[in-house]
């Protein structure tokens, strides 16, 4: 059964309405100050460290960084990750669509790049400018994805060529490219061939892996995320097409009650329902959400900047299945037009509340940089109370304040940071769920003091600080 026409072209257009939206509430964001890990960076990179972290090897970003810090400001880090986020999703993800699923799949391909530009839980990546490497790195998947499907379709030595570059290009912008070779592998496998010969075309993508690896070790970059218990692993893989997909975010209190995990699941048969529509590419889609993420899913779980990269494959899988479903019942693409006009609204709209989190995030950081400067006296100064994020989001959505980099932010304005401290009992959706910061103990007032140190306190009502008595 075709679909209707009309109801194709209503959902194209709400489609594209919220990846326009998506789009205009990253923008609205270009005017921010860096924020939390920035500071951190950009004073590694006045000091003249390259790269700006040993444990993320992104020279991309890393330049990226210190090309705005020179002049032009975070906007162009913006700049240029909705950019890049772009170019993977509206250009490179309908030809990856038509290599894997053939001519056919040229219309679903472009809807599912509407649907990854407008999925509201991958919009952090966009704003914070220190992870504007997860951008970078989706368009370098997806570049890969598209020439090797070229080679697997077309042959030539200059495809092959390419999609060795695409996969050189992911792993020197970010350390989660070691799974290229198994976006090739998975990839060859849903295009028709057989393990082995998938085995075979992943063979030189995985040797790049291996001299990465390398290089690696030898400088020093062997920092590993902390692996997590077996029952918190499994919850990452269920959670992680209800946290991709979801148009509003998801609070923590939700992601532990038994309404979170029934979520979870109607999401996840959502996605095996469409990846069975689809057939073998479908299944290749499938994995692709998850292995994308393998190296965080055993660790801190899927997060907004991980997410970015599972974004193109459950899109593409969803677009691919949604023409194959069998919608005889009367009404139903009238109902599932409806749903995607739905989800499209509301996905819009989160995409302006994340974005206006992100600007009340940025106002209160510039605010308390200001009243700690004017406060400071010229003396070292304690800081309680600063926020590490703003309230109202849950674990995956998170808005950094000053989790890192006050001390950073501080000292382009003279003001020497001696400690940071808290005094409980702490919000957790403040300070999030662990604070950086510790306690303020017993104690700890004339100890600083007696050290010449000025205690000064956050009020987030009045936005001013006043020291303790």
């Amino acid at each position: 059964m075709s679909p209707d026409p009309t109801s194709l072209r209503v959902a194209v257009v709400a489609l594209a309405l919220a990846a326009a939206a998506r789009v205009a509430a990253a923008a609205s964001t270009w005017g921010l100050d860096w924020a939390s890990d920035d500071w951190a960076l950009l004073a590694a990179g006045r000091s003249g460290a390259w790269p700006l972290e040993a444990a993320h090897l992104s020279l991309p970003r890393d330049l990226l960084l210190i090309v705005a810090d020179a002049g032009p400001g975070p906007w162009l880090v913006r700049a240029v990750a909705l950019l890049a986020h772009a170019l993977a999703t509206l250009w490179l993800l309908p030809r990856v669509a038509v290599g894997l699923a053939g001519p056919d799949a040229a219309g679903p391909g472009r809807a599912a790049g509407l649907v990854a530009l407008a999925l509201p839980a991958t919009l952090d990546p966009l704003v914070w400018p220190c992870t504007a490497g997860y951008a970078l790195l989706e368009a370098c998947l997806v570049a890969l994805a598209w020439a090797h499907l070229a080679w697997v379709m077309d042959g030539g030595g200059w495809r092959r060529a390419a999609s060795l570059a695409a996969t050189a290009a992911a792993l020197l912008t970010w350390e989660l490219a070691v799974v290229a070779p198994l976006v090739v592998g998975t990839l060859s496998w849903g295009r028709g061939r057989g393990p082995g010969r998938a085995v075979r075309d992943a063979a030189p993508h995985l040797a790049l892996v291996a001299a990465w690896a390398a290089a690696k070790v030898a400088l020093g970059s062997t920092d590993l995320p902390d692996l997590r218990d077996p029952a918190r692993v499994a919850g990452n893989v269920a959670f992680t097409p209800l946290l991709l997909l979801s148009p509003w975010p998801i609070e923590r209190g939700l992601l532990v009650s038994a309404g979170g995990v029934a979520l979870a699941l109607a999401a996840l048969a959502v996605v095996a329902l469409a990846a069975r529509r689809v057939g073998r590419p479908g299944a290749a889609l499938l994995a692709l959400v998850w292995a994308s993420l393998l190296p965080v899913l055993a660790g801190p779980g899927p997060e907004s900047r991980y997410l970015l990269l599972a974004a193109p494959w459950a899109a593409l899988l969803l677009a691919l299945a949604a023409p194959r479903a069998q919608l005889r019942t009367t009404g139903a693409p009238v109902a599932a037009t409806a749903l995607v006009v739905a989800w499209s609204a509301a996905a819009g709209a989160t995409s302006w509340r994340a974005a206006l989190r992100w600007r009340e995030g940025a106002a209160e950081a510039r605010a308390v940089v200001d009243a700690v400067a004017r406060a400071a006296d010229g003396r070292p100064v304690v800081v309680l109370d600063t926020p590490d994020r703003l309230p109202g989001w849950g674990p995956t959505w998170k808005v950094p304040v000053w989790r890192h980099g006050l001390a950073e932010a501080l000292a382009r304005r003279g003001v020497a940071v001696a400690a940071r401290a808290h005094r409980p009992p702490p919000d957790p959706e403040r300070f999030g769920l662990r604070p950086s910061a510790p306690p303020c103990a017993e104690g700890d007032l004339a100890a600083w003091r007696a050290r010449g140190w000025r205690p000064l306190v956050w009020d987030p009502i009045t936005r001013e600080v006043v020291e303790p008595p």
